[in-house]
């Protein structure tokens, strides 16, 4: 009986730290970042602004994640490899054509990039407001060293890391 609960138990602990993994890499909402974005903006409505915020994290997750989803689902794509991005790319492909393979790197390239942008003026504003406005640069030069060794890293690492 001890043993059953133990293998459960850590089935449990595994499974829910795989779940939260994915809820932070899914949207920033799941991190908690998305705050200092909001706080930032020049908008007087505070109401308004919360409810932008709500929105983009259930289009994110329930739009976009439900209907690559479904596409995967739908084509079968959920099959052909093990990379989550060959089969989007396969299952859109099934979809809408060749086109689709096209604007989905463009899409990814966008994403990245914003993404990089983003984090880097996350950091630096954290690093400035807590150090007084030091160390700024040197923070962005080890951001900028960072997403180069990031970009030549095997993907497996890069997951195993996070």
């Amino acid at each position: 009986r001890a043993v059953g609960g133990g293998f459960f138990g850590s089935a449990m602990l595994l499974g829910m730290s795989w779940g939260v993994r994915r809820g932070i890499f899914s949207n920033e909402a799941g991190l908690g970042s998305s705050v200092m974005l909001n706080s930032a903006t020049s908008s007087d409505d505070e109401e308004k602004q919360g409810l932008w915020a709500m929105l983009q994290v259930f289009f994110d997750t329930i739009v976009m994640c439900t209907l690559t989803a479904v596409t995967m689902l739908v084509t079968g794509a959920d099959k052909i490899a093990e990379d989550g991005i060959t089969n989007a790319v396969y299952a859109f492909q099934c979809v809408f054509g060749d086109f689709s393979s096209g604007f989905v790197a463009i899409a990814l390239t966008v994403f990245a990039v914003t993404t990089a942008a983003g984090w880097s003026v996350y950091g630096s504003n954290s690093l400035e407001y807590l150090s007084g406005g030091k160390g700024k640069s040197v923070f962005l030069v080890i951001f900028a060293a960072a997403a180069v060794l990031g970009a030549t890293m095997k993907i497996e690492l890069i997951w195993q890391l996070s």
